[in-house]
C-alpha cells in the first residue's frame, strides 16, 4: 500500500535460523536494542541533531546539525499540512525521508521528512 501522506517505514525483525530439516529456532539469534524515544517538546534552538537515510541512494549515511527552528508547519507531497515541524540545518535530501532524526544522545526525536529548496 503506496501513501504518499506517510512516509515512514516501521519494521519488525524476526531473527531464526533453521538447519536442514528442522524447524525455525531462535537459538544463537543476535539481539537488536531498538532506539530510544527522545523529546521533541524538549529541543532547543542550536541543540545538535543527527540524520540518518539513504539519500541519492546511497545507504548508510549520516549527516548532522542543529536545530534552526521549532513548530514549523509545511505542506506535503500530498498536499496535507505537517505541523510542529523541526527545522535543521543538517543536510536532508531525497533518500533521507523516513530516517530517524536523533538528539545528541541517539535518541529518536523526529523523522527526516523533506528538503524545502527554492532554486527549484
Amino acid at each position: 500500500d503506496v501513501r504518499p501522506d506517510l512516509d515512514l517505514a516501521v519494521l519488525k525483525i524476526i531473527s531464526a535460523t533453521k538447519d536442514a530439516g528442522e524447524e525455525l529456532s531462535n537459538e544463537g539469534d543476535e539481539t537488536y536494542t531498538p532506539v530510544q524515544y527522545g523529546s521533541s517538546s524538549n529541543l532547543l534552538v542550536g541543540q545538535r541533531l543527527i540524520a540518518i537515510g539513504n539519500p541519492f541512494g546511497l545507504d548508510q549515511t549520516v549527516t548532522s546539525g542543529v536545530v534552526s527552528a521549532l513548530n514549523r508547519e509545511v505542506t506535503g507531497v500530498a498536499g496535507n499540512i505537517i505541523r510542529n515541524c523541526i527545522q535543521t540545518d543538517a543536510a536532508i535530501n531525497p533518500g533521507n525521508s523516513g530516517g530517524p532524526l536523533l538528539n545528541s544522545k541517539g535518541d529518536l526525536v523526529g523523522v527526516n521528512t523533506m528538503i524545502i529548496n527554492t532554486s527549484g
